[in-house]
């Protein structure tokens, strides 16, 4: 089940990586032969336009199903899955845009007009993604908060531990009584502020 889980993710990246490097090796010789015969007869500006629209869709598409896979590795009442939630949605609200929108550019073959359905669709992804961005920071802040309060509550126990060692040796010393500094009595104080430093 554990290997099935991390298969998911893998593949994913798997996909994604090779869609970048298909994508690196179209457009980036363009730069340096734009005015090749490859770039001017074969892959002209009109192609590379929809392979472009394609590929977004495509890039999207990893993204959404990533988000929904990262989705699922948290329980319920975790403070983060709200926002996965809603990054999931705000993906796939965006991918539904470029969908649209690719529609017009490479099965229609007309201008896209504006406004249209997809601008719908990418107005609401943009509302929807800044709230979830709000939503992981204030899961963020309530993991620091914890660990700070957590490391609080132990720097305050190990200064008890401290200050009652103290109390108790300056009431031996009132009371008449020695006490002992030699070796023998070295090993178990610092096992005892080991232990006091481990167990919480």
């Amino acid at each position: 089940m554990l290997r099935r889980a991390r298969a998911g993710p893998r593949r994913l990246a798997g996909g994604a990586s090779v869609s970048i490097a298909l994508a690196a090796l179209v457009y980036l010789p363009k730069l340096a032969f734009a005015d090749s015969v490859l770039y001017s007869r074969v892959l002209t500006t009109e192609l590379l336009l929809n392979v472009a629209a394609v590929l977004k869709v495509v890039f999207l598409a990893l993204a959404t199903r990533f988000a929904w896979r990262c989705l699922s590795f948290f329980e319920r009442g975790n403070p983060v899955r709200p926002a996965w939630l809603l990054l999931t949605a705000g993906l796939g609200l965006y991918l539904l845009g470029q969908t649209v929108l690719s529609v017009y550019q490479v099965v229609l073959r007309v201008d896209t007009p504006f406004p249209s359905v997809a601008d719908l669709f990418f107005q609401v992804s943009m509302i929807v993604l800044i709230v979830s961005l709000v939503v992981f920071l204030r899961a963020a802040f309530f993991a620091v908060f914890f660990f700070a309060v957590f490391f609080f509550e132990l720097f305050f126990f190990f200064e008890l531990f401290l200050r009652g060692g103290a109390t108790a040796r300056s009431r031996r010393r009132s009371a008449g009584y020695t006490v002992p500094v030699g070796r023998s009595s070295r090993p178990p104080l610092r096992a005892c502020r080991a232990s006091m430093i481990a167990y919480p």
